[in-house]
Formats: C-alpha cells, structure tokens, sequence
C-alpha cells in the first residue's frame, strides 16, 4: 500500500530572496556577517505577513474551484472559477493550469478566461479536488521599495536588538536569551501602513 501526502497550501517554489545580508549591511553602514541573515529574514517574513510578498515572481498555488455557497453571494459567479490567493499583487501572466489528474490543460485557456485585475482564473470545465496554476506576479516598483526599507528597518532593528542582548550578561552569568519577539519600529509601520493585507487588519 502506497502512502499519500496532502498538498500543502499556498503557494510554492523557488522565489529568490528581495534582500540579501549585503543589503542589510549597506543599510547600517557596516560589513555583513552571516549573523546578520537570521534577524533579516525574520524581518522579511514580519513584512510578508502583513503585506503579502515584498517582490512578484513566479509561483505555484493551489486552488478548489468555487463552491455553490459563493453563488449564493455573487449570481453571477462562475463554478469553474479559481481565486489566486496574491492579494496586493498584480498577476502578469499565467504559465502553467494543471488540473486535479495532473493534465495540463493551458492550451484549453482563452483570453476571456483569466481576469488579471481579480487573479482569477477560469477552468476549461469542472472538476473536483486541487488545480495547480504556476503564475508570474509583479509588485509596483515604488511599493517593492517601501517593502524593502520596512524589511531593513525592522532588520536592523532585530539585529541591533540581539547585539544588545548578547552583550548583557544573563542571570547567574549564563549569555542573555535569544530576542523572540519585537516591537515593529514606527517607520516601518507607516512604510507598511498603505499596503497591509485585509486579513493583516
């Protein structure tokens, strides 16, 4: 008997970093170090969260085509319909659709078919169970830029906030615990305050 493993939600792939320990340290005016790459990528995980990612690039997402209960909300909605999950993003092109069974079936795909502004993707026809769409999504420049400096803000403020730690000693003499949790500097909460998700409140 064969195992089975349940697709994991959300999307996949390789996407390169936005930022790199280089940009962090240009940032704080000193030389990088490998330390420097655990508080930069909690940083970029912190603005991702709330804004969604910092830069487009391809992925693959997982959709179910709608269920009856959206039609209930919207008449006029399609069944065969996939809603891409890249809020505050712009989906720019459409690769690859691969529905349940594996079948590619891109070719079948008319212009009608793909609301860019919406990111939602019509299938050919129905079918139950999860649809692979790899798509390529881009960010307007100017809002990649405010991500970017948001994500090094709050870097720079993880990493000035660790140095702190570790140079005060713990009780008994042990080395002072790992920061775990932070403030997020005011700067970039106003830098993130226009692009924050719904879901991010």
């Amino acid at each position: 008997m064969s195992g089975f493993t349940a697709p994991t939600h959300g999307p996949t792939g390789t996407v390169t970093a936005p930022l790199a320990t280089s940009d962090l340290a240009t940032f704080m005016r000193t030389d990088p170090t490998s330390e420097m790459q655990q508080p930069l990528t909690a940083a970029i995980s912190t603005v991702e969260r709330r804004c969604g990612p910092i830069v487009g690039g391809q992925r693959t997402y997982l959709a179910q085509q709608s269920s009856g209960a959206n039609r209930t909300i919207y008449p006029m909605w399609n069944m065969r319909a996939l809603a891409l999950p890249i809020q505050g993003l712009q989906l720019a092109s459409l690769d690859v659709l691969t529905d349940p069974y594996g079948l590619d079936v891109t070719g079948a795909l008319t212009a009608p078919d793909i609301d860019w502004m919406a990111a939602v993707v019509v299938c050919p026809y129905m079918r139950r169970g999860i649809w692979q769409v790899t798509a390529t999504t881009a960010r307007d420049a100017a809002d990649a830029a405010a991500l970017k400096e948001a994500a090094l803000v709050i870097g720079k403020h993880q990493w000035e906030a660790r140095r702190g730690m570790q140079a005060r000693p713990g009780p008994y003499g042990d080395a002072a615990p790992p920061v775990s949790g932070f403030a997020i500097p005011r700067r970039a909460q106003e830098l993130m305050a226009d692009l924050l998700l719904i879901s991010a409140g």
